[in-house]
C-alpha cells in the first residue's frame, strides 16, 4: 500500500490557485479536479478567505458649525420659548 501524501500548499500558491478560481467561470467540482485540488480543500480557503480580518476603514469626525442664529442652536432653548 501508498502511504498518502498530503500536499501542503505556501500562502502564496493558495492565494493565486484561489484567484485563479476566482478568475474561472468553472464550477467548483470541475475546477478542483482540473487543479488536482480536494473540493473540501477549497472549500475551507474559501471559508478562510471570507473570515480573514480586513481592516475597517478608519472613522473621520468632522467638526459640524451651525449656520442657524443663537436662537435654534439648542433644543433646550426651542422648548423653553413654546
Amino acid at each position: 500500500m501508498k502511504p498518502n501524501k498530503r500536499k501542503t500548499f505556501s500562502d502564496a500558491e493558495k492565494a493565486a490557485l484561489l484567484k485563479s478560481y476566482q478568475n474561472s467561470e468553472k464550477m467548483k467540482k470541475q475546477w478542483c479536479e482540473e487543479n488536482a485540488i480536494g473540493l473540501s480543500t477549497l472549500h475551507r480557503w474559501l471559508r478562510q478567505e471570507k473570515n480573514t480580518i480586513t481592516p475597517q476603514p478608519l472613522q473621520c469626525w468632522v467638526p459640524v458649525v451651525s449656520a442657524l442664529p443663537e436662537q435654534f442652536n439648542s433644543l433646550e432653548n426651542n422648548a423653553s420659548t413654546r
